[in-house]
């Protein structure tokens, strides 16, 4: 587990950080216009995400899914490790897309459209649920699609975390009360939570680990994307993901440790 950890943290984390800063640094330098960061963003939401999503599930099979029932059960209100993301990305970006339809104004002259039409219309929310359909009844994607598919969702993380980077150069990184239990909750009552329940119900020691690690990991870069696309919570949210990013260096190998303490 310590050269995972540190896989984490050179292959990962490091990474991540390099490329908002860089990011972020662009947007204050307005290397970028307006119209062009919703092109990141659109690149993103439209394309990329959607791909990543799609191959991400397909991959998996209905043995997977029925034999890691409880961790299936557990990753309903988790983070994505293998099988969880079949239940995360095909549930939650559905219901987060048509919440943020609901109560998005529509531009002058135009419709009011129901908002879970305009949700399903939007490719990061059908494209995992035709996967997991496509899981459920069997249907395997050819192996000949599969590149095609990965090269597009490879786009997907680093055009994130720059988007992300734009983004939060936008604003100004603030500290306030609801930013601190948005950290609170994320890094240290959300993996608490799971590795009490993990232990309840006998997950093995390194499925335990990998899921207390993925549930206390900083909110999805595409999430800020998608807040900015709507324009709702992008200040509050851009500034704990921020300041969630810094306190995962610090609560990854905490967790860890405590995991195999007392799975052990």
């Amino acid at each position: 587990m310590e050269k995972l950890m540190s896989h984490i943290l050179v292959a990962d984390i490091i990474p991540i950080f390099v490329v908002m800063i860089l990011g972020y640094v662009s947007g204050k330098k307005n290397a970028f216009t307006p119209d062009q960061t919703r092109s990141f963003n659109k690149l993103v939401l439209d394309y990329a995400l959607p791909a990543a999503l799609f191959i991400s599930i397909v991959k998996a099979n209905r043995h997977m899914l029925f034999e890691n029932l409880g961790l299936t059960i557990l990753s309903l209100v988790g983070l994505v490790i293998g099988i969880v993301a079949i239940v995360v990305n095909a549930v939650t970006i559905p219901i987060g897309l048509y919440l943020l339809t609901k109560g998005s104004k529509p531009k002058e002259g135009e419709k009011q459209e129901n908002a879970l039409v305009g949700a399903l219309k939007e490719p990061v929310v059908w494209a995992p649920i035709l996967a997991v359909i496509f899981v459920l009844l069997g249907i395997r994607v050819p192996d000949g699609f599969a590149p095609t598919f990965d090269l597009l969702a490879k786009v997907n993380s680093g055009v994130a975390v720059f988007a992300a980077g734009l983004t939060l150069s936008a604003y100004s990184i603030e500290f306030d009360k609801e930013i601190i239990y948005n950290t609170f909750f994320k890094l240290v009552l959300m993996p608490a939570v799971f590795l009490f329940v993990g232990l309840a119900i006998g997950l093995k020691s390194e499925v335990l680990q990998m899921l207390v690690l993925s549930v206390a990991l900083p909110p999805a870069f595409s999430g800020i994307i998608i807040a900015s696309k709507y324009s709702v919570y992008t200040r509050t949210g851009t500034s704990s993901l921020a300041v969630s990013m810094l306190g995962f260096i610090f609560a990854a190998p905490f967790w860890i440790y405590l995991s195999r303490l007392l799975s052990h």
